[in-house]
């Protein structure tokens, strides 16, 4: 939830949290009510890949999507995926993933790296919607 709150004071108009652990969602929604955040603020208590269904059936598309998933669960090339299969991105949209594991491509479907970088132990690569 930190990526998202700190979207929200950089001037985002709205974040949806997705998480379905219910310490975790507890701890996020004190912190947004201490923050008065609620108004910008939607909590989607979903794994992953239902959050990521349920934006799709509700027509739910970014300007930037921001995934930290637990580093133990390698499933940044299933959510790279579902993201381009289920279009969610605007167009010249940006996927931020940070992971722990082996590298990523540069490339998949419509999304490019735009930049990559290592940080200790951890990686993050940014990605952006290519326009037709």
């Amino acid at each position: 939830g930190s990526l998202g709150i700190e979207a929200l004071s950089m001037g985002a108009d709205r974040c949806y949290f997705v998480d379905n652990n219910k310490d975790i969602l507890r701890y996020l929604n004190k912190n947004i009510n201490n923050l008065g955040i609620n108004s910008k603020s939607i909590i989607v208590s979903k794994d992953y890949r239902d959050s990521l269904l349920y934006f799709k059936n509700n027509n739910i598309k970014f300007n930037i999507v921001l995934v930290d998933a637990p580093y133990k669960m390698e499933v940044m090339e299933e959510v790279i995926e579902l993201v381009t299969k289920y279009d969610l991105l605007l167009d010249n949209g940006i996927l931020v993933l940070e992971y722990s594991f082996d590298k990523l491509n540069d490339k998949y479907d419509n999304l490019e790296l735009i930049r990559s970088k290592k940080y200790s132990d951890k990686y993050v690569n940014i990605y952006r919607k290519i326009i037709d």
